[in-house]
């Protein structure tokens, strides 16, 4: 039967300290240009993740191995997605697209709402009073 054991702040720093070899080493190898959209750091997760269920069937060095290379890219993820300032304003755009979409809406159920029950004591009256 499987038990939790009580995880050690020396042992989260050594994982800690082993993410942050596994990023130096990334950067290394492969420079430090950023993700350049949302989807390819879903792929880049989804296919760690494939690797480490492939893995899961190994050794455990195999495991830290593959969720060592997860911890580094989404680390990484997020500092490109922090330093990609576009796809922050692409998002906000959006947000506010969508809310915008929501108060011209309910400002048009209000106007179909109150013309539909001819309530002159509305925020809208519809006729010249």
């Amino acid at each position: 039967m499987n038990q939790r054991v009580t995880i050690t702040d020396a042992q989260i720093e050594k994982g800690v300290q082993a993410a942050v070899a596994r990023i130096t080493n990334n950067i290394a190898r492969h420079g430090r240009g950023s993700f350049i959209s949302k989807a390819e750091i879903y792929g880049m997760l989804e296919d760690e993740l494939k690797e480490y269920r492939d893995a899961m069937h190994g050794p455990a060095e195999a495991l830290e191995h593959e969720l060592l290379d997860i911890a580094a890219g989404a680390i990484f993820a997020v500092a490109s997605l922090r330093a990609n300032t576009q796809w922050r304003m692409d998002e906000f755009n959006r947000i506010a697209e969508e809310r915008q979409k929501q108060a011209k809406a309910a400002l048009d159920a209000k106007m179909t709402q109150t013309q539909s029950h001819g309530n002159q004591d509305s925020e809208f009256p519809m006729g010249g009073q």
